[in-house]
């Protein structure tokens, strides 16, 4: 309604997803920050590698995510390398 802007919510038109996704961003900036402030931007980087391996393994479990050979060679590459810097 052109007469009366303020009837319209500012996350008018979100749909929940979209909603949970802002709020997942959100969160993840903040946790982003607390990386940088309490460890170093290698931590981030063994964070972000092993996140994205569990994410294919995830997705190739529950999504039928179509995976070869080099996937699944990346995936242990990057988490040995992560259990090895942890320890």
């Amino acid at each position: 309604d052109k007469k009366h802007p303020e009837t319209k919510g500012f996350l008018e038109g979100y749909t929940p997803l979209a909603i949970a996704l802002v709020i997942f961003q959100a969160f993840h900036g903040i946790a982003v920050a607390f990386v940088y402030k309490y460890a170093d931007a290698i931590v981030k980087n063994f964070a972000n590698s092993s996140v994205m391996a569990i994410l294919v393994v995830v997705s190739a479990t529950f999504f039928q995510l179509s995976t070869n050979v080099h996937s699944w060679l990346g995936i242990v590459i990057v988490l040995t390398t992560t259990y090895c810097y942890m320890n």
